[in-house]
This record gives structure tokens, C-alpha cells and sequence, in this order.
């Protein structure tokens, strides 16, 4: 008996961030170059990732620490196979992330995840 291997295409992110978003407001991230879909997150997901964002944007701004960013920020964890995930709030220290970032992220120096009940 032989075993036979499909090939799989990977995505990049080049790719992925091309496609559209989904009509049903399911949020994709890739892993390993594979879409992994989650629902939307729900009322109590948004708050407390507001609320840790705005304790945590404080603190760090007024010790002058780096920057924050919160609501889904895209950030690059690993190239080949790529992997983009989105962080619920995300920090980056001054020395790592000299200017406030823009377009997809390096790892943050500290990623929060809100867990949701599904």
C-alpha cells in the first residue's frame, strides 16, 4: 500500500490580507499559513478589553513606557509559514518599538488575550 500526500497551499500574508473580509463577521487569522476562523466576539468581550486597554494605556503613557494598542491589532508572529494573529491589547516597549507602530505589528513585548465563553 502507498501512501499518497495532498499538497496543501500555504498562504502568506501578502495573500491574506488581499482577501475580502467575511460577509458574516467572522474573524480570520492565519496560522502556519492556514485561515483559522473564530466568531465574533460579544458585548462583554469588548468591554473588558477596554477597560485593560485604558489601565494599561495609562500606566504606560504616563511613565512614558511605549505604546499600547488595542481592538484587534494584526501582528506578525512568524514568516514561512507566516502566521498573523490578531491581539486583543497589545504592548511594546520604547526600546523594542522605538516609534509608535503602524501597519502590521512585530511580537509585542506583552499580548492580552480576552478568553471568550465559546
Amino acid at each position: 500500500m502507498t501512501a499518497t500526500a495532498t499538497a496543501t497551499h500555504l498562504i502568506t500574508i501578502d495573500e491574506f490580507v488581499r482577501m475580502p473580509d467575511p460577509v458574516d463577521g467572522t474573524q480570520q487569522d492565519l496560522v502556519r499559513g492556514e485561515i483559522i476562523e473564530m466568531p465574533p466576539s460579544q458585548g462583554e468581550h469588548g468591554y473588558l478589553v477596554c477597560d485593560i486597554a485604558r489601565k494599561l494605556g495609562n500606566f504606560v503613557e504616563a511613565e512614558k513606557l511605549g505604546w499600547v494598542c488595542a481592538g484587534d491589532v494584526g501582528t506578525i508572529l512568524e514568516r514561512d509559514p507566516d502566521t498573523l494573529r490578531v491581539i486583543d491589547v497589545a504592548f511594546w516597549s520604547i526600546e523594542r518599538q522605538p516609534m509608535r507602530p503602524k501597519g502590521y505589528m512585530i511580537p509585542p513585548d506583552l499580548a492580552v488575550e480576552v478568553l471568550s465563553p465559546n
